[in-house]
């Protein structure tokens, strides 16, 4: 297994946003967790986690292409999210498309 730190950051970073948005809406106050909060959570931990499994499996071809899904997921929760956290989430996906291209076989 190689070293894969883009990969390592873009899921530090989408873990971050999450606890950053679960902050944001807490603050907020008057949301029912189960049907309003925990949904949006599970859709930003899923990108982040596929980060982290794509930095630790040893097949490059995988884990550039679980990468790739990660930062194209990334991406859309960004454009969803615009006017709250989304430019976050946008610059997250930066990060795991530059892993991406940075994924080579050796």
């Amino acid at each position: 297994m190689q070293d894969r730190p883009w990969a390592i950051g873009a899921a530090i970073a989408g873990f971050a946003m999450l606890a950053g948005y679960l902050t944001l809406i807490s603050a907020e106050g008057g949301h029912h967790f189960f049907w309003d909060i925990a949904p949006w959570a599970l859709l930003m931990a899923t990108p982040a986690s596929l980060a982290l499994v794509s930095s630790q499996i040893d097949d490059v071809r995988s884990a550039r292409k679980l990468l790739a899904v990660s930062a194209f997921l990334f991406l859309g929760i960004g454009a969803v999210s615009i006017f709250s956290i989304g430019m976050g989430f946008i610059a997250v996906a930066g990060i795991a498309a530059i892993g991406t291209t940075k994924l080579t076989a050796s």
